[in-house]
């Protein structure tokens, strides 16, 4: 006869971490394709490391979607409040104008 025990869920900070990264990843493409080296470039400003972003991740707020059934998603946020963790602090690196990559004159984001 085979016995099954549970195993213990290992959630975060793996899952919270791979979550924190796609949110940066998601706001580096965002900057990516934003106009910001044209915005700068109106006022005459350039320079390495130009812009630098930080956010707020706030992890009270965080629900999951009705339309979702996701069993991680629970596992997450069960986890979350487990460990009473209410904030978590992303920063992003700059904005390079000029870009070292050629072909983007005004400026590119890098990470």
């Amino acid at each position: 006869m085979e016995s099954h025990t549970s195993q213990p869920t290992v959630i975060v900070p793996h899952t919270l971490q791979q979550l924190e990264d796609e949110i940066k990843n998601e706001l580096i493409n965002i900057l990516k394709n934003s106009n910001f080296g044209e915005t700068l470039e109106k006022y005459g400003i350039s320079g390495k490391d130009i812009l630098k972003v930080q956010c707020l991740l706030d992890l009270t707020k965080i629900e999951v979607s009705n339309t979702v059934n996701n069993q991680q998603a629970n596992k997450l946020l069960q986890t979350i409040k487990e460990q009473n963790t209410t904030f978590r602090t992303l920063s992003l690196g700059g904005f390079c104008n000029p870009c070292p990559v050629p072909g983007y004159p005004g400026g590119c984001w890098v990470a």
